[in-house]
């Protein structure tokens, strides 16, 4: 049967003039739009070009039908084409119906049919039209009435949302002068549904007029800024004589020259919250008023022994602020041991037996002479009656005590008391300079709360925003970045506090001063600034130092932009290299602790103002600083300073008013049999390899991000969330190419699971990770005998663990 193009074709080769050309116009349109023709005569049979047997599943050629045709239609369909075909037979007329076929390998795809009777009396009973697939229309329709459904969903639950959580919504057209509610900010403010929106002034009429200003003042401060936000608190003056504290959350959206044009927000109804805070502030000022007014010590603990609160008496005992005891057990916070160790003694006694104590206990000194305290003790409990604690109080008796004791042991025992109590004052004295390593650590401890807690805001926040957000993948990016930049600053923070306290394990390997300073030449300008010239000297023939190259070079680049701060972006800085031999004389230019031996000195000095006295006593203590709040952390020379004393060497500052400074960094000269430390080298291999891992942490979140990063890398992960259920796996025959454990897990650590599994079987390769510096030595001892594995630390980044794989998956045996 030949198709009505081939028809077409034939006319247009046979006539001229304008009817040849429209012909060839309306083929090459019908080609362009996929639009196949079609004639039905009154056999029934098609006339049609092989694109429309193409769009119904039928081989080129063959012949088409009414009932082959009713054959390749969606079941569902059939019924309805079939009715539709049989009133343009009866009625005659024209149709245009969508449809669905059944194509031979399953596929379903939709068409559009468009015929009509033929009006030709030459051609009984014929029908002509078109048929052109709508599919991907039919597709495109489909998801926009799924996204209308999804979107209508969630408006209902952000009214839901706002309804329960008491919230009203409004939105101010600033450019219209127009102000829009919802209903629940009119009920909010007391007023009906039906009620007009307030303007501006009879809104700030119904506020508090000690809390008016406040508003007026945070709001103008979101729309002057063009798109600002703003968090206020007022209270407001309802009918009645009623007053309720709502919160504002206000954000301002400027127009296209920037300023502000309309301000949405929220308002929140926080009288409740409100009243139970003035009742809770309440009763706590009447419980440390009672609690004050108790002669000698009042506190509370904790089941740890932790000090949960205690009056002024303890503060003025221990000699130290709140600060120094609160959330700590005393062996933290007091200086003698043996005391230490009996108050804690005896709290175990009362919270393990449940029954109040009364005790005599020795804490504290005064003029050199222990107090004697008479302590009772009590267990705090829950509402349930469960023990979660103590409360005590103390008071002095030291002189009742030194009574009874003067009366039992006469003139004899007066005079030994003497002599004790000389003894005791030279004691204490030597007390008073450990007093001052403590306070140090507590400096050390705060700083800790204070840059762990910026970092900890920042990944939740930004963890929070990319929930909210996870719909737009540009921002989820954005967020993620910022994420992982505070986690980097996190694991920065450790590995600085670790060199400090000198438990970070160091790599050490030889390296040449002068390739070292030609490599920080390169580098320094450009975090230096213009404004600095950097000068470079090393002496010809340095030996090799031996020392960690990464942490050196972190030490070398603060020590070098502490000196630009110092000289206020402008001046001289001088790197200089020199061996010597110190003979262990000592001498106010070398590290108190330095050791004999060989050395190269590593200086940086600068043109700047330099250090007083006062503030050259204290340059190296942990979190001391002179700049300004946000502008450093004072980590950065106690860093250096535990980093060479750990390398085996010591550091030195000299420095004078005008004179600018001096830091030394004295570094062992590296023994001729060392070598370079071994780094973790490779990468991930390509994921058609598809080598599994056996992954095993109980931490779920931990062990499913490590997963999904390896599978980033083309691995095959098999995760085990304990050393038991790992085992099982590979006594169950299991494939696995390597294992990858953390090393504190609960029943069984990471060493014995390692262990173990290569018991089972022999060659295994493994990883053990750890988030603590320390393990890295103890791990080398016997609990490691018998197991094989390599040491990564955490916090571990994908990259690095693939790498890591990679290394070890290429080195292990077939």
């Amino acid at each position: 049967m030949s198709g009505l193009k081939h028809d077409a074709r034939q006319a247009a080769a046979g006539e001229g003039g304008a009817s040849a050309e429209v012909t060839t116009r309306l083929l090459r349109a019908q080609e362009a739009g996929d639009v196949h023709l079609f004639e039905l005569g009154s056999d029934r049979v098609a006339r049609c070009d092989d694109g429309l047997r193409g769009l119904f599943g039928i081989p080129p050629g063959d012949k088409l039908d009414h009932a082959r045709w009713l054959a390749s239609v969606h079941p569902e369909d059939r019924a309805r084409l079939r009715e539709d075909f049989e009133r343009l037979l009866r009625e005659g007329g024209s149709t245009d119906i969508e449809y669905r076929v059944l194509l031979p390998d399953g596929a379903v795809r939709w068409l559009c049919s468009r015929a009509r009777m033929a009006a030709d009396p030459g051609r009984p009973g014929s029908i002509y039209g078109a048929t052109f697939d709508v599919t991907e229309r039919r597709l495109i329709l489909e998801r926009l009435q799924e996204s209308q459904r999804a979107l209508e969903e969630s408006s209902e639950r952000l009214r839901l949302t706002l309804e329960a959580g008491r919230m009203g919504a409004w939105d101010w057209d600033l450019v219209a002068r127009r102000w829009r509610w919802d209903r629940k900010r009119f009920e909010l403010f007391g007023l009906g549904a039906d009620t007009e929106e307030p303007g501006l002034d009879a809104f700030l009429a119904m506020v508090h007029p000690e809390d008016r200003p406040r508003l007026e003042a945070a709001v103008r401060g979101a729309v002057e800024a063009g798109d600002g936000t703003y968090e206020c608190e007022y209270r407001v003056q309802l009918p009645g004589g009623v007053t309720r504290w709502l919160t504002d959350y206000g954000r301002a959206l400027p127009g296209p020259d920037g300023r502000a044009v309309r301000l949405l927000g929220l308002t929140f109804d926080v009288t409740e919250r409100r009243a139970a805070e003035a009742d809770r502030d309440s009763a706590m000022a009447l419980l440390r008023s009672f609690i004050e007014a108790v002669p000698g010590i009042v506190y509370a603990k904790d089941l740890e022994g932790r000090m949960l609160f205690a009056n002024e008496g303890l503060t003025a005992l221990i000699g130290k602020p709140s600060g120094a005891f609160i959330g700590r057990t005393a062996g933290e916070f007091i200086d003698d041991g043996q005391q230490a160790a009996a108050l804690m003694e005896s709290d175990r006694a009362v919270m393990e037996t449940g029954n109040a104590k009364q005790f005599e206990e020795e804490l504290g000194f005064r003029d050199g002479q222990p107090i004697t305290w008479l302590s009772t003790k009590a267990p705090l409990r829950d509402e349930a009656g469960r023990t979660i604690g103590l409360v005590g109080t103390s008071l002095d008796i030291t002189e009742r005590k030194k009574a009874e004791a003067i009366i039992a042991r006469g003139k004899a025992e007066l005079e030994r008391l003497v002599e004790e109590r000389t003894r005791d004052l030279r004691e204490t004295q030597a007390q008073l300079a450990h007093a001052q390593r403590i306070e140090a650590l507590g400096q050390l401890a705060g700083g800790i709360a204070h840059d762990f807690n910026n970092v900890l805001q920042a990944i939740e926040d930004g963890a929070r925003l990319i929930e909210r957000r996870a719909g737009k993948p540009e921002a989820v990016r954005h967020l993620a970045g910022m994420v992982i930049d505070a986690a980097r600053r996190g694991a920065s923070i450790t590995r600085r506090l670790l060199s400090f306290s000198r438990r970070d394990e160091l790599r050490g390997e030889p390296l040449e001063p002068a390739d070292l300073f030609a490599d920080l030449r390169e580098i320094l300008p450009l975090s230096l600034g213009a404004g600095v010239a950097v000068r470079v000297e090393a002496e010809a023939g340095l030996p090799p130092l031996l020392a960690d190259k990464g942490q050196l070079e972190t030490v070398l680049v603060n020590l070098a932009t502490n000196a630009r701060d110092a000289m206020g972006g402008s001046g001289t800085l001088a790197l200089l290299a020199a061996a010597e031999t110190y003979p262990g004389r000592g001498g106010p230019s070398y590290p108190v602790a330095l050791k004999p031996g060989r050395y190269v000195r590593l200086s940086v000095s600068d043109t700047g103002h330099g250090m007083d006295a006062g503030t050259l006593a204290r340059a190296t203590e942990p979190f001391f600083t002179t700049k300004e709040p946000g502008k450093g952390t004072g980590l950065g020379l106690a860093m250096a300073r535990g980093f060479a004393e750990q390398s085996g060497g010591g550091l030195h500052i000299a420095s004078a008013p005008g004179q600018g400074t001096t830091v030394t960094l004295w570094l062992p000269v590296a023994d001729a049999g060392a070598a370079p430390a071994e780094r973790a080298e490779g990468a991930a291999p390509p994921a058609a390899e598809r080598r599994r891992i056996l992954l095993v942490d109980d931490y779920d979140l931990m062990r499913e991000m490590l997963a999904e990063n390896l599978s980033d890398a083309g691995y095959e992960v098999v995760q085990a969330e304990d050393g038991v259920a790992a085992l099982a796996l590979v006594e169950a025959g299991e494939t696995i190419d390597l294992l990858v454990s953390d090393l504190s897990m609960p029943g069984m650590n990471g060493v014995a699971l390692i262990r173990e599994a290569q018991r089972r079987r022999p060659g295994l390769p493994a990883i053990l990770l750890t988030g603590f510096a320390g393990d890295a030595a103890e791990l080398r001892g016997g609990e490691a005998e018998g197991a094989s594995f390599s040491l990564l630390r955490k916090p571990v980044i994908g990259p690095e663990l693939a790498r890591c794989v990679a290394s070890l998956l290429k080195a292990a045996p077939g």
